[in-house]
């Protein structure tokens, strides 16, 4: 059984995980892609609590066929939020590649 703290942190962690990557591919995908190789359950709870705070707005694959799921991508509010974590980053020494 994992601790409170424990389950904070790694939400945190997936949290802005979840934001840098939705801000980098700059296009509707699903959880299941944005999770890649982390665990799909934090990556949903992110999600959702995105979800809640209108940073994330979501809808059904284009893709033809019977297994449709929905998508994610970043709201200008959500937008808004990526930039401010870049900027950290970069005022913190970690770089990036992307430019603003």
């Amino acid at each position: 059984m994992s601790s409170p703290a424990g389950e904070r942190v790694e939400f945190s962690r997936s949290l802005t995980r979840t934001i840098r990557a939705l801000g980098l591919i700059g296009k509707p995908i699903s959880a299941r892609s944005l999770a890649g190789s982390f665990s799909l359950g934090p990556t949903i709870a992110a999600l959702r609590w995105l979800l809640e705070i209108r940073y994330v707005a979501t809808g059904t694959s284009p893709t033809a066929g019977r297994h449709r799921e929905p998508v994610y991508w970043l709201t200008d509010d959500g937008l808004g939020m990526y930039r401010n974590l870049l900027r950290r980053s970069i005022s913190a020494g970690q770089g990036t590649c992307w430019r603003d």
